[in-house]
């Protein structure tokens, strides 16, 4: 049996869909790889089942597109509330960090809450992001 990912993997470009179109024979696949198996012809071909069917417009698979998006969240998710056990950006104290989602830094809990609110605050995100620069 497949995995959840491997469901949501488009055949053609096997990456997660994006724009999944339904074709007529209940088939689905990025609506940029369709584009790129259609020759002149008047009719299209489904690259699994070779199943012939007149062009027209083919719908988005609302199904899957909201699977895919909620799977690239949940990704996320998981990805940002990795703890990882080492040494704090600000404080330089040894523990439990989380990783900021808007600069990648390493922070422990105390520092990562004030940077999120500092983060908010527009002059400091650009002087910081002008110091590491080096400008």
């Amino acid at each position: 049996m497949p995995s959840f990912e491997e469901t949501l993997t488009c055949p053609i470009c096997l990456d997660l869909f994006d724009d999944p179109r339904l074709l007529p024979c209940s088939h689905t696949f990025c609506c940029k790889c369709l584009r790129s198996t259609i020759n002149n012809r008047s009719f299209m071909i489904c690259p699994l089942c070779r199943y012939h069917f007149i062009g027209q417009m083919l719908p988005v698979n609302r199904i899957v597109l909201s699977l895919v998006e909620q799977f690239r969240q949940e990704k996320f998710n998981e990805n940002r509330s990795m703890n990882i056990n080492a040494k704090c950006y600000d404080c330089k104290s040894y523990q439990k960090l989380d990783i900021c989602c808007h600069c990648d830094t390493l922070l422990c809990n105390k520092c990562h809450n004030r940077h999120e609110i500092d983060w908010k605050n527009r002059d400091y995100r650009t002087n910081n992001l002008l110091l590491s620069k080096g400008i």
